[in-house]
């Protein structure tokens, strides 16, 4: 017989995130990973889309009268590669955390350059 797997634990998270948030919903996972951690969690899972949030309202009415939540969660969504936003800061305090934690964390990515300065924000 071969080698047994280690056990370790693993928190599957099933919180909400500061709905469309991009600046609170970080500092939200970081408790909820440290909450986790303490309580002997090698591994955090977060659900799908936990950061801006998911678009739920996209089967509840015509997509033409939901544009305004699409633009707020474009806003509140990750900039890929590397805008420096709460993001980034999430990033660094888990690479530094004394307890190390595995994380995955679901994001809604949107181009780097998006949204430029030049364009009106709605």
């Amino acid at each position: 017989m071969g080698k047994p797997f280690p056990k370790f634990k693993v928190a599957a998270v099933q919180a909400a995130p500061v709905f469309l948030d991009l600046e609170r919903t970080p500092d939200k996972a970081l408790a909820l990973i440290d909450e986790a951690s303490r309580n002997g969690a090698g591994l955090s899972a977060f659900p799908e889309v936990f950061i801006a949030g998911y678009p739920y309202w996209n089967r509840l009415e015509n997509v033409f009268k939901t544009t305004p939540f699409f633009i707020e969660m474009l806003k509140n969504s990750v900039a890929v590669p590397g805008q420096y936003n709460r993001f980034d800061v999430l990033s660094l305090r888990l690479n530094r955390a004394p307890w190390r934690p595995i994380t995955e964390v679901g994001t809604s990515p949107r181009p780097e350059d998006f949204l430029s300065d030049d364009e009106p924000e709605s």
